[in-house]
């Protein structure tokens, strides 16, 4: 995480660990990291990609983008196979998740 005025000049950059607490017998690591307002909790969602045992998709909350909000993440999509770098799209009124097939 960083923090900019502008697109070009980043200050304050640290670290805000996603995966530690997904339980697993691999070290789980965290990617494609996306940020959403979600303004029915007044709280930022980061939606990521994570593998514990399996790829799937988590939401993580901050309000702050310093620390977490619910540092055991929300599980927001499993298909039941591997999937990867999922993204939602919110369009009239409704948030769509398109996803890889890994």
């Amino acid at each position: 995480m960083a923090d900019s005025d502008d697109p070009i000049t980043f200050k304050t950059p640290r670290f805000l660990n996603m995966a530690t607490s997904l339980g697993s017998n691999t070290t789980p690591h965290a990617w494609a990291p996306e940020a959403h307002c979600d303004p029915d909790r007044r709280k930022y969602a980061i939606v990521w990609s994570g593998n514990a045992d399996c790829g799937r998709t988590y939401v993580s909350y901050t309000k702050d983008f310093v620390s977490l909000t619910n540092p055991t993440p929300d599980m927001l999509f499993d298909p039941g196979y591997d999937e990867i770098d999922a993204t939602v799209v919110p369009h009239n009124g409704h948030n769509y998740l398109f996803y890889k097939d890994e």
